[in-house]
């Protein structure tokens, strides 16, 4: 027997995706216009009709359930393809408007996202870009729908993302070019024996670095713990403290005062750019992604 289909409409599919990304009913009642008891009947309409509760309450918001994170990604690409047969299937920057959401941390701000600001500003002038940072919980940020891609290095602890490879990069130790270390070659021994400046980035995340050093039988010390490297340089100038980072981004630190030496072992990380199941049938994020990997592209390329 077939099951009724019964609230299963698109403004009710709608608000589920909406309610996904916005990870309120307040917030999502707000970006549609509606009053929240409108949006709390249409999805107590989808709960019937799924048999799931759809959403948790997860602190002052909500998260999806497993049946959930399904639903929505299907509304999301049933919608989508509703509007393709509208428009034709296109996305056209010039027109678009809205807002896009990238979370990531201070190696991909640095790296990427003036680029793409570039090309959206060129391209898509009416697209607002909401940059958020990920920490170490941006797959988190991801499945609860607070971005619409995620750039780490970082993978997420379940597969549901569609992950695209943007770029590897190699670990270099830093420092200032004062240092005495800063003079020849940087042997295992004296890496060892410095005072390291050390990322917590929290959540857990270890930098692939120390798994090397670990590997090589080196057990480093930190004279300086951090929670992220957006103020290297200036810790760095005038100190002893070395600081072991990826080589890109160490190049946009001062190229005057620090220099660069590779670490007494091989090391390095590979980005990626992620985008939830609700997104995998979006024409707008596979726009936005592609002007990232482009991005990605051209500084491997450099």
């Amino acid at each position: 027997m077939a099951r009724p289909l019964e609230g299963l409409d698109f403004e009710a599919l709608g608000t589920l995706v909406m309610v996904a990304e916005a990870g309120s009913f307040s917030a999502a009642a707000a970006r549609l216009e509606l009053t929240q008891s409108t949006v709390s009947y249409r999805i107590d309409r989808l709960r019937r009709a799924f048999g799931d509760p759809l959403f948790v309450r997860d602190g002052a918001g909500v998260r999806l359930t497993e049946r959930g994170v399904e639903a929505a990604a299907e509304a999301a690409r049933l919608i989508e393809a509703a509007e393709a047969m509208l428009d034709g299937g296109r996305f056209d920057p010039a027109t678009a408007t809205g807002r896009f959401v990238i979370a990531c941390n201070v190696y991909e701000r640095a790296l990427l996202i003036p680029p793409v600001v570039r090309r959206l500003r060129a391209a898509a002038p009416g697209l607002t870009l909401t940059v958020t940072p990920s920490l170490s919980v941006g797959a988190e940020v991801l499945r609860r729908g607070g971005a619409d891609l995620l750039l780490s290095p970082r993978l997420p602890e379940h597969d549901v993302f569609d992950a695209t490879p943007l770029l590897e990069d190699s670990y270099v130790v830093v420092m200032d070019a004062a240092n005495p270390l800063a003079s020849g070659q940087l042997g295992a021994a004296a890496y060892e024996a410095a005072a390291h400046v050390m990322i917590d980035y929290g959540g857990g995340w270890r930098s692939p670095y120390l798994d090397a050093a670990s590997s090589e039988g080196l057990t480093l010390r930190p004279a300086l713990v951090v929670p992220s490297p957006g103020e290297l340089a200036s810790l760095l100038v005038g100190t002893d403290l070395i600081a072991t980072v990826p080589g890109r981004f160490a190049k946009t630190l001062d190229p005057v005062r620090l220099v660069m030496r590779p670490p007494p072992f091989q090391a390095g990380i590979t980005l990626f750019a992620y985008s939830a199941p609700v997104a995998r049938h979006s024409a707008r994020t596979a726009w936005v992604r592609d002007a990232v990997a482009a991005a990605a592209r051209k500084l491997a390329a450099r």
